[in-house]
């Protein structure tokens, strides 16, 4: 065989194996996720919206307010609400922990907790192993759960969550 045909068989051989490898990429797209437990059901929050993680005994409740928004926390010095996902996942209200796991989130110029019963890690998830969540649709909250991952935890959605118009209070009492 002529070293050029050869050469050219290499070069063939070398692009396939090159788009093979992207195309590998592309499928094992991931994100990192804090996995927590809520009314014993598993759910995932993509990190990226997780400022920390923190563990209280004290919430200031605030009369006047909606049922989701189980009071106020002030962590260093900064006052965050504290948000029942409860309420949006329409789940029974329960009694109020002596403990509070608060996980705090942050998106654009938003940042308030959500409380969780455990808080379970973190966790990486398969971009291409989410099964679609048309069938959980929640009349509270649309959209809010993203995906089910194949262990059926639920991965929620923060941008679905901030979006709720619910979540904006801006009444005033006179």
């Amino acid at each position: 065989m002529p070293n050029e045909r050869v050469k050219e068989i290499l070069k063939e051989r070398a692009i396939k194996l090159r788009s093979e490898k992207k195309e590998e990429q592309k499928h094992e797209e991931f994100f990192w996720g804090l996995e927590f437990l809520l009314d014993k059901q598993h759910y995932i929050i993509e990190t990226k919206f997780v400022s920390e993680v923190i563990t209280i005994k004290h919430v200031t409740t605030l009369p006047c307010t909606p049922k989701f928004i189980r009071g106020i926390i002030n962590i260093r010095g900064k006052i965050i609400s504290l948000i029942n996902l409860s309420h949006f996942l329409s789940k029974e209200e329960k009694e109020l922990p002596s403990i509070y796991k608060v996980i705090v989130l942050s998106m654009q110029e938003y940042e308030f907790g959500i409380w969780a019963d455990e808080i379970l890690g973190s966790v990486k998830v398969k971009e291409n192993t989410i099964k679609p969540a048309q069938m959980f649709e929640l009349n509270n909250a649309p959209g809010l759960i993203r995906g089910i991952t194949p262990e059926s935890k639920s991965i929620l959605s923060i941008e679905k969550l901030i979006e709720n118009n619910q979540i904006i209070v801006n009444d005033q009492i006179n």
